[in-house]
């Protein structure tokens, strides 16, 4: 290739704006399988006194074809390496959940935070989707959730139950924690209290 047509080696490329409409995100399993599906995906980010700032909207996201939220946004704001969805917003089988995200994208293991609080989540409408042990789960689901940990290892997280119902039994457990662990298919396993 002619020295003339080559590119330099100290090139550098910035973004000023980017925008996405109607995209769809597929997050692979072990098996390479879809575990979530993202669709209706818009968005903007823009730099501002060198960060990204901007807004994300998801028409629809579905885990395992049977957890499905809906109406999902958030502020975007990336800075200093880490990636920052600050204000989470969506509907959830009749009810609303709020939280944050944050991801430091500097570390080669891609570490990240996730917290978020449910209430009024119609606990019958979940299982009638996704069948097996929670066929007994009736109720209002209300409580907070964090998963941390590392994007390319397994997930460990933890949940604090308020309140809700099993097996027909009304139940209230104000601070009881437990830990839950996603397999590598990314399916909830607990330990039934």
């Amino acid at each position: 290739m002619p020295a003339e047509n080559r590119i330099p080696g100290n090139l550098w490329v910035e973004i000023h704006k980017f925008k996405i409409r109607n995209g769809s995100i597929y997050l692979l399993g072990a098996t390479g399988v879809p575990t979530a599906t993202l669709r209706d995906v818009e968005g903007s980010v823009q730099s501002h006194k060198g960060e990204y700032i901007g807004r994300v909207r998801i028409s629809s996201a579905a885990l395992s074809d049977s957890i499905n939220a809906e109406e999902i946004s958030s502020p975007v704001k990336c800075s200093n390496g880490a990636l920052d969805l600050e204000s989470i917003t969506a509907q959830f089988s009749g009810g609303e959940i709020h939280g944050n995200f944050h991801a430091d994208l500097t570390n080669s293991e891609l570490p990240y935070r996730l917290h978020f609080e449910v209430t009024g989540v119609n606990i019958n409408e979940i299982v009638s989707r996704g069948g097996g042990i929670l066929d007994r789960a009736h109720g209002i689901l209300q409580g907070s959730f964090q998963l941390a940990g590392y994007m390319r290892k397994p997930v460990v997280g933890r949940r604090r139950r308020q309140s809700g119902d099993q097996d027909g039994l009304p139940r209230s457990i104000p601070d009881a924690e437990r830990t839950r662990a996603l397999d590598p298919d990314r399916r909830i396993a607990t330990a039934r209290s």
